[in-house]
């Protein structure tokens, strides 16, 4: 052994994360992807280089972090700040992490503009969001917030939003609704508390005169 030895003393999970901290002679040492510690095959009581463990987590580390992004990626698209925050967290280097997305956004895989574009119509259009609740969801999910506002622009201008509130406002309208109550639920639903009250009085108004005839 080259450097001083040192012994493992513990490897404990990290919740919601794949990486373990590994603990030598009771401290903490380093996170480890738990994948490249199954390589090492590492347990408590094992004798150890310090210096050895580091060039072969170094050594390892790219393919399994490849691995990773691959399962990420083939579970559903992803963009690349969620990329990296999850195989950061997972215990890989920013000197990993960095030319691997960076391989991955040249090779197609990963495209932010594509799921920006994804995103936006999920949540404009297939879940009747607001601009408001859809841009925050977007920017939460990792998508730049001027690229976000961008697809939201080119999906539904905000000179749009009153006419889309009236439509929400039809479909979600519920027996014995109030005012308040209609347009408090089109306000969680991302729409501008104006637009969400001048939807619910004129749907429900409209309602009140059907129900007359």
């Amino acid at each position: 052994m080259g450097a001083d030895p040192r012994t493992v003393t513990e490897i404990r999970a990290t919740r919601g994360t794949v990486r373990r901290a590994l603990y030598l002679d009771g401290e903490l040492w380093a996170h480890v992807p738990a994948p490249v510690l199954r390589v090492l095959g590492l347990r408590a009581g094992d004798v150890v280089d310090p210096e050895a463990i580091t060039a072969q987590v170094a050594s390892l580390a790219p393919g399994a972090a490849r691995e990773r992004a691959y399962r990420l990626l083939a579970y559903r698209e992803r963009c690349s700040a969620e990329v990296r925050d999850r195989l950061a967290r997972d215990g890989y280097s920013a000197d990993v992490v960095g030319p691997l997305v960076d391989d991955l956004v040249r090779a197609g895989s990963i495209d932010d503009a594509r799921f920006a574009r994804s995103r936006a119509t999920a949540l404009v259009v297939q879940r009747g969001f607001g601009r408001r609740r859809a841009l925050m969801t977007m920017v939460r999910d990792g998508i730049d917030e001027n690229r976000a506002v961008e697809e939201l622009d080119a999906l539904v201008p905000e000179s749009a939003e009153a006419e889309r509130a009236m439509r929400e406002a039809s479909r979600r309208s519920r027996p014995g609704d109030s005012v308040q109550r209609l347009a408090a639920r089109l306000v969680r639903r991302g729409f501008a508390p104006g637009d969400a009250l001048r939807a619910a009085q004129a749907t429900l108004d409209e309602e009140a005169g059907t129900d007359a005839i």
